[in-house]
């Protein structure tokens, strides 16, 4: 796809739950919004700004700032944003409003009327990737609409107040009650970047200025015209940043950290460090009334798989193959079939596995192939690489996930259930003079 793509970053809000420090002349800590806060060299807005030029398909960009401008102690201002644009791909500021939806629409006024297409995006999630915002983009060619989003991994409670009236009765308590437990597989925490036609967000956003009404989110204005907006598998790390920490355990993720890859200690005495393959393999039959989930993503389809925890074919493989690659045992003997594993959350089980295997050892590489004839695995390929990324601390491009077909052969190919096998490059420990072998620990 050519550059058709114009991008609103909506950057104008006050970001007071996560205000923190900037820094002034002479060391002085003042408080400043969180999009102008730092992430290492650059500002949050600024490193928002940068990924979306790096893509193909932008051609143009709309920033949004506070009415009262950049702060100046952000050591940055709106032509340094600005700057950063090209004659073929401009960058624009311009002055946001009181609200996200004000600021949107100031910004949707210098977006040319000839673009087809319109993203927008939240200035405090720096960290999308490029192929969220592709997928994103090809559902939105095909239905008009569309934001990427994830199934809540907690419960969700419909809450309420007491109807009583505590000035008048000391015995009422003005405390929160459940109303109702929601179910989680109809659900979806909606993320950013959304991409819409350009007119259908135009219509959006002049019949809510006419009917006054505010919501809380750009598609919740396109579905008021009716559109059915697609949604497409978010990324787990495609976080907002909004609380003071958010960015103090981001700064505590950038520490040296060996599982991570990015710690450069000595050598251990008496250990050297070798790098070990593992293989990985797991099979699960598919059921009725199951979620079908891979690679953390909970993908459509008319049936799930089935296993004592969320049955995740491809993180079980992953799981195995790094559990060979350290020598240390298999998925059976960490994770029985307990109780306390019951419908549990695979990624979560190998976030919680490597974070004790470890052991000072990193990740190299994961790669992987999945076997089925259903579902298809491409459109959501990204998503179950950004998945499996963070819960291991690695990069998503640390993780290939390929896909294949047995032809209708086996039972794969008659749709009884999906294989994966997985490949495990790890640089790890073991005792000095034992010639690499991965069994010596």
């Amino acid at each position: 796809m050519d550059r058709s793509v114009w991008v609103i970053v909506a950057a104008a809000g006050q970001g007071l739950r996560a205000i923190g420090p900037g820094v002034v002349p002479f060391g002085l800590a003042v408080e400043i919004p969180k999009q102008f806060r730092r992430l290492g060299d650059s500002t949050v807005i600024e490193t928002v700004v940068s990924q979306f030029l790096r893509l193909d398909e932008v051609a143009g960009i709309v920033v949004a700032l506070p009415p009262s401008g950049v702060p100046r102690e952000a050591g940055l201002t709106a032509a340094d944003i600005e700057a950063s644009g090209s004659a073929g791909v401009p960058v624009i500021c311009v002055t946001g409003g009181s609200t996200r939806q004000d600021s949107v629409r100031n910004a949707l006024a210098s977006v040319p009327r000839d673009a087809r297409w319109v993203a927008v995006h939240d200035a405090a999630r720096p960290f999308f990737s490029q192929d969220l915002f592709r997928r994103v983009l090809e559902a939105c060619v095909a239905h008009g609409a569309a934001v990427p989003g994830l199934p809540p991994s907690d419960t969700i409670k419909w809450v309420e107040r007491p109807s009583c009236d505590a000035s008048t009765s000391p015995s009422c308590q003005e405390e929160l009650r459940v109303h109702a437990t929601l179910d989680r597989q109809v659900l979806s925490a909606v993320q950013t970047p959304q991409i819409f036609e350009r007119d259908i967000l135009a219509s959006a956003y002049s019949r809510a200025i006419d009917e006054g009404f505010s919501g809380t989110d750009d598609s919740q204005l396109v579905e008021r015209l009716g559109v059915k907006v697609a949604v497409v598998p978010g990324e787990s790390g495609n976080i907002k940043l909004t609380y003071p920490e958010d960015f103090e355990r981001l700064a505590g993720s950038r520490e040296p950290d060996c599982c991570s890859g990015t710690c450069h200690e000595p050598t251990r005495a008496g250990r050297e460090r070798v790098t070990v393959t593992g293989l990985g393999f797991d099979v699960h039959p598919f059921a009725e009334g199951r979620r079908c989930v891979i690679g953390g993503v909970t993908i459509p389809h008319s049936r799930g798989l089935a296993g004592h925890s969320d049955a995740d074919v491809l993180t079980h493989a992953i799981m195995d193959a790094l559990l060979g690659a350290m020598a240390a045992a298999d998925i059976g003997e960490w994770f029985p079939e307990i109780p306390e594993y019951k419908d549990a959350r695979s990624v979560d089980l190998l976030r919680s596995m490597w974070q004790r295997l470890c052991d000072g050892a990193t990740i190299v590489h994961l790669d992987t192939v999945i076997v089925a004839q259903a579902p298809r695995i491409a459109p959501y390929a990204g998503a179950m690489k950004a998945a499996i990324a963070e819960a291991l601390g690695i990069r998503p491009d640390q993780v290939s996930i390929k896909a294949t077909t047995t032809e209708r052969m086996g039972f794969t190919g008659r749709e009884e259930g999906i294989a994966a096998f997985c490949s495990a490059t790890v640089s790890r420990y073991v005792r000095a003079g034992s010639g690499g072998s991965a069994a010596a620990k």
